[in-house]
């Protein structure tokens, strides 16, 4: 390399290293330059001020992009709403529910005192749906807020996005709109994945009986996909102190997210694409202090500078009514799932119904529809009847056979086989009655004790509410007399002394389970036993008192006996 070149190099590093020196003493922060100090060439935002402005502000609402750094407080009666069915109280900090009250449905049957689906007294413990850009969590801060009519909006300004969350209350219903919109306030375009986390608290319903309680209160966290409903046992998940996963996925139809609260439902139905859900438990310090994290995210790809992304959502807070449920949304009839028996239970409600808009009366409606049943299953109880009938007088041969050859087993199987084919009875028919019905009493146990048509409605004198126990243990015990009265018109098959003394036992054991079950289920179970009583007196009459019997062969004896 020539030297002239080599000295050319050493003069450019020493100019180079020099003229740094000088920029160091001279802007010493020149380093720490931000978006803050860019100039016009970009807003200046904070995460919980808006950014200074020249622009008009008027009365805490937005005005173009920006945001007054201080917001104004709307007036109390400004955050609250009410329809033909709810009340709600809007709160300022969390840009959510502070409070939803149910005007048509009360707590107990003994006041009018308005069911509080949400009634919640502190931030902390507030049902709270934060809107968050890319998941950046942010300090609480006041919202500015506007109220027009029936809307109220919301809006902020996080990480250099504007998001604002609109509430639109219909006239009448349970169900409201939420539309959320994040507009990217940076001169270039940017990704964007939106979420919503709703956070609420749950608290479980004490019973104030002394009675044990068979009847369940079913707290579930609930995820509808595609038309069907997925679900987590919340008191379970409450009963530990940890924190747990309860549901997660991702759908391109989900239906909804929310809470089923026996009677009631919170949902949020996304009216966008593809999402990815979760609903996770938060550790706590007590049983007491239950809380619930329901997320919804999804991504929005590239946003323009400028540009706004728009997020549509149902809300509904409110009973599980059928009826009221699909007239918000057909999906939400998912959210009333009545146990195993689903598939029975829902026709059973129906008709029950359709009864009571013939005869208001629930109580008569189950009756009806009790008398039905048993219809349904006569023929059924009749070959049962004439079964036992059979067995009853079978009953000295089939003796002679067990004496005969009690020293082979084996072959006292064969002969008492071969005797009641011989006379074609089958031991079996005395169960069909009870086997088809055992699906349709789960069925009516879970209609009666978790659809709210039969909430606080009441039957007849003592019976003011079908849905909870009788007052006065009248029905339960009268189920037990009757249960009693039908064993002693059954025939008397093969049961031993043992056997007999465990069905006499029955009507005890079935007395003190009732005692604390719905009215209207014991209601339903004191109709049967009767119409069975009635059944089967009828039974004991219109049989014959004599069966044919065939001849039992005595192979020890080439003579025939006739038993």
């Amino acid at each position: 390399m020539e030297r002239n070149t080599i000295l050319a190099i050493v003069l450019c590093v020493v100019f180079y290293v020099a003229y740094n020196k000088y920029l160091d003493k001279k802007y010493p922060d020149r380093f720490n330059y931000t978006v803050e100090q860019a100039g016009s060439s970009q807003p200046e935002v904070n995460q919980d001020k808006g950014p200074s402005s020249s622009e008009e502000i008027k009365g805490g609402q937005v005005s173009g992009t920006k945001l007054e750094q201080n917001a104004v407080p709307l007036a109390p009666e400004d955050l609250k709403f009410s329809n033909d069915d709810v009340s709600y109280e809007f709160d300022q900090v969390t840009a959510s529910f502070k409070s939803v009250v149910l005007k048509k449905y009360f707590k107990n049957t003994e006041n009018e005192e308005a069911v509080e689906l949400l009634n919640y007294d502190t931030p902390s413990d507030q049902l709270v749906i934060n809107a968050s850009a890319n998941f950046d969590s942010s300090v609480p801060a006041l919202y500015q807020a506007e109220r027009l009519d029936n809307t109220i909006k919301f809006s902020k300004i996080q990480n250099n996005w504007l998001i604002t969350l609109s509430y639109t209350i219909p006239e009448s219903g349970y169900s409201s709109n939420l539309k959320i919109s994040y507009k990217n306030l940076l001169e270039e375009p940017r990704n964007l994945d939106t979420g919503i986390n709703i956070r609420d608290r749950i608290d479980f319903a004490s019973s104030s009986s002394w009675l044990p309680s068979f009847v369940p209160r079913n707290y579930f966290a609930i995820v509808g996909i595609d038309n069907s409903r997925k679900s987590e046992d919340l008191k379970s998940a409450c009963d530990k102190l940890e924190a747990k996963s309860l549901l997660e996925g991702s759908s391109s139809t989900l239906d909804f997210i929310g809470q089923d609260l026996h009677y009631f439902v919170k949902l949020v139905k996304p009216k966008v694409g593809k999402l990815s859900y979760s609903v996770k438990k938060e550790a706590s310090s007590s049983k007491e202090q239950c809380y619930l994290d329901f997320y919804l995210s999804q991504s929005e790809g590239m946003v323009e500078a400028g540009g706004e992304v728009n997020l549509d959502f149902l809300v509904f807070n409110g009973p599980k009514d059928v009826s009221t449920l699909v007239s918000v949304d057909e999906s939400f009839k998912n959210t009333l799932y009545l146990g195993w028996f689903n598939i029975i239970a829902h026709p059973l409600l129906a008709i029950l119904k359709a009864f009571y808009k013939v005869i208001p009366n629930y109580g008569i409606a189950i009756i009806l529809l009790t008398f039905i049943l048993k219809l349904l299953f006569y023929p059924l109880a009749r070959t049962a009847a004439v079964s036992a009938k059979k067995m009853q007088q079978l009953q000295p041969a089939m003796a002679q056979i067990k004496l005969r050859y009690k020293d082979e087993p084996q072959k006292q199987q064969q002969e008492m086989m071969k005797f009641m084919s011989q006379n074609k009875i089958n031991p079996a028919a005395g169960c069909l009655p009870v086997l088809p019905q055992i699906p349709v009493f789960i069925a009516f146990y879970n209609v009666l004790s978790q659809s709210i048509e039969l909430r606080h409605t009441p039957f007849f004198g003592w019976i003011h509410d079908l849905s909870s126990p009788d007052p006065y243990l009248i029905t339960p015990i009268l189920l037990g007399v009757g249960m009693f009265l039908q064993q002693k018109l059954m025939p008397n098959t093969t049961m031993d002394k043992t056997q007999q003394k465990i069905l006499m036992a029955m009507p005890i054991v079935f007395t003190v389970m009732m005692l604390s079950l719905p009215s209207g289920l014991v209601l339903y179970m004191l109709t049967n036993t009767l119409v069975s009583i009635i059944q089967q007196r009828r039974f004991n009459k219109i049989l014959p008192a004599k069966l044919n019997i065939q001849i039992v062969e005595d192979k020890s004896d080439k003579e025939g006996k006739k038993i």
